[in-house]
């Protein structure tokens, strides 16, 4: 089994909540998308449990220095993550 933690140069990030990765050209940046998660809270006006689906806020990494580091590290981490679905998911 393939780890869920992938760390390069200044971020880690859990593979298992990762729904998309894409490349911001503009910023020079990389942009991680999660998956939604679901939470059970006590709602105040009917005092009754309720499930909440909350969106996670998409991850930026740092700029990165020239477009080809932004591009050469986006291919190592979507084979990074290809490789954890290929091991982890049915």
């Amino acid at each position: 089994m393939k780890s869920e933690t992938y760390s390069r140069g200044s971020y880690t990030i859990d593979q298992s909540q990762i729904k998309a990765i894409k490349k911001d050209c503009d910023t020079l940046t990389l942009i991680f998308e999660l998956k939604t998660r679901a939470e059970f809270g006590i709602n105040p006006f009917t005092e009754t449990e309720e499930m909440i689906l909350v969106s996670e806020t998409p991850v930026s990494t740092l700029p990165y220095p020239s477009t080809d580091q932004m591009h050469a590290y986006y291919d190592e981490v979507v084979e990074a993550w290809k490789e954890y679905l290929q091991e982890n998911v049915d």
